[in-house]
């Protein structure tokens, strides 16, 4: 059992690993909204993705671990939680899973807000970027033959200008 204990132990720790990377990474990405920096950005999503994929691999073991616990205990359910698991475990492997479990509640919080406040960031920068790009919207201007050869007035589309330079 101790073997299971020390398995679940492992994950945990490395599971903690790496959400605190995901913490940092997104506390990068909130520098780089701040810093309208779109390369890093972009590369910040990308290590979010494959931090995900990873997270979503070690979760397939981390269970198989906890059933494998589960089943050793005589627990009715395959997949019980830590915190069941925590109250049934016995001294020293209680006051470990409790220290993974308090860390890891702890980075989530942290990860969840900062999530929170980069997308209201994404958002609107967005909303800036959709607002100047509604000032190119189409006006129609006559071309100076006004009609085709069929006699229907000719609509040309153009834009208005977003912005004056210097000679107006």
């Amino acid at each position: 059992m101790s073997v299971l204990y020390e398995e679940l132990c492992d994950a945990l720790a490395e599971e903690l690993e790496r959400q605190e990377t995901v913490l940092a990474v997104c506390r990068s990405q909130q520098e780089a909204l701040l810093a309208r920096d779109v390369a890093r950005v972009r590369d910040t999503a990308r290590s979010l993705e494959m931090l995900t994929r990873e997270a979503r691999e070690a979760e397939h073991n981390r269970n198989a671990v906890t059933a494998r616990l589960a089943q050793v205990l005589a627990l009715t359910s395959t997949k019980p939680t830590l915190s069941e698991l925590i109250a049934l475990s016995p001294e020293p492997w209680r006051s470990r899973l409790s220290f993974y479990q308090k860390r890891l509640r702890a980075v989530f919080a942290e990860t969840r807000a900062l999530v929170r406040e980069n997308e209201l960031r994404a958002r609107r920068s967005a909303q800036i970027v959709q607002r100047c790009l509604s000032l190119l919207a189409p006006q129609p201007s006559y071309d100076s033959v006004p009609y085709d050869m069929r006699g229907a007035l000719v609509a040309v589309s153009t834009y208005k200008p977003a912005l004056l330079d210097a000679r107006g």
